[in-house]
């Protein structure tokens, strides 16, 4: 899940209520820019802003996010029109990755190891008290 929270101010005040869209696209380590989606940007009772999408994480490639937030009636318009309207501003960060390494084994396996192991260690003692 990525989400993204922000404040919007103009001349040190906080603007409120603005309606806005937001465009991601991410650029791979190796490669051209993709479109990733666009999301509604939703206000938040705070006077902050927030957009934010889920899914599978090995879905989700490694490189640079670039979000791109346009007022909501230039987003539609964009749409439209072929020619391509500027993002009022834009949001980068950078994603490693989903890290597909994992054990070789099951958990459980190592689980049921140990707690047989702990087993064989606590009868081994009990016997040589016994004795």
């Amino acid at each position: 899940m990525f989400i993204v929270q922000l404040n919007l101010t103009c001349k040190n005040k906080q603007l409120k209520e603005a309606q806005l869209g937001c465009v991601v696209t991410y650029a791979p380590t190796s490669g051209a820019e993709k479109s990733f989606g666009e999301y509604a940007v939703v206000a938040g009772t705070n006077g902050g802003y927030q957009v934010s999408w889920a899914g599978p994480h090995k879905q989700a490639p490694s490189g640079t996010y670039h979000l791109r937030f346009y007022r909501a009636k230039d987003l539609v318009k964009k749409e439209s029109e072929t020619d391509a309207t500027k993002p009022l501003f834009e949001v980068s960060f950078y994603h490693e990755g989903a890290r597909s390494r994992s054990l070789p084994i099951k958990s459980e396996l190592i689980a049921t190891v140990l707690l047989l192991g702990a087993f064989l260690a606590i009868s081994n003692k009990k016997l040589s008290y016994s004795k």
